[in-house]
């Protein structure tokens, strides 16, 4: 405020039409109809299907498919809890049915 003061300005002129008194109390002078029970509303010309209809279950969110690139280091880094290689976990050694 101080800048326009100094430069010899109205603040107004600086400021959108959208953002005075008059404009604000015209925008929330109206009123609405609230709705009324569900029972009085008219019935629908169409069928409305939820996203749940068209998904089918356990499946995945994502539509990109993982490679070597999303596993990263902390799978390939880390070592086997049975043999002690890197590469693959306890769950898929080869050597896992070996005794």
């Amino acid at each position: 405020m101080m800048v326009i003061e100094r430069i010899g300005g109205l603040a107004r002129n600086f400021v959108s039409e959208h953002f005075t008194t008059k404009n604000y109390v015209a925008t929330y002078s109206g009123s609405f109809s609230p709705v009324g029970h569900e029972a009085y509303w008219p019935s629908p010309s169409f069928i409305m299907r939820s996203n749940e209809f068209y998904r089918r279950p356990n499946r995945q969110r994502t539509t990109i498919v993982p490679n070597e690139i999303d596993r990263g280091l902390a799978v390939y880094g880390r070592a086997c809890g049975l043999c002690r290689q890197t590469g693959h976990d306890r769950r898929r050694c080869p050597t896992r049915n070996q005794t």
